[in-house]
């Protein structure tokens, strides 16, 4: 059954996002499962990393940790599709982040319910 809470426009709504949804459906029904976990796999990543950088104060680096980059670095292929979303997140702020990811897993648990 799905809920408000597996929306994307329930947490949150940015250019970035409206292009997402715009491409995949509030829900994000047109992203297959894995690909859905690509996302927010490299989303939470890129987060994490960039905080990591942002608290080393003064001996962190002159330029913030991109998405770019963390789509680059992340350790396993992404797919197409997962890539297509990614990028159309570039200008995601980082409060999207971390509301669309859990859009992103209660549609996953919306899924295996």
């Amino acid at each position: 059954m799905t809920t408000k809470h597996s929306l994307i426009s329930y947490y949150t709504s940015s250019d970035s996002l409206n292009q997402l949804v715009a491409r995949y459906g509030d829900r994000l029904e047109r992203l297959d499962v894995v690909s859905k976990l690509q996302v927010i796999g490299v989303l939470i990543t890129w987060q994490a990393y960039d905080t990591e950088l942002a608290e080393q104060g003064e001996n962190a680096p002159e330029q913030p940790y991109t998405l770019a980059e963390a789509i680059e670095d992340y350790p396993i292929d992404i797919s197409s599709n997962a890539l297509m979303a990614l990028q159309s997140l570039n200008d995601i702020a980082p409060e999207d982040v971390i509301r669309s990811t859990i859009a992103m897993s209660h549609q996953l648990l919306e899924a295996i319910a």
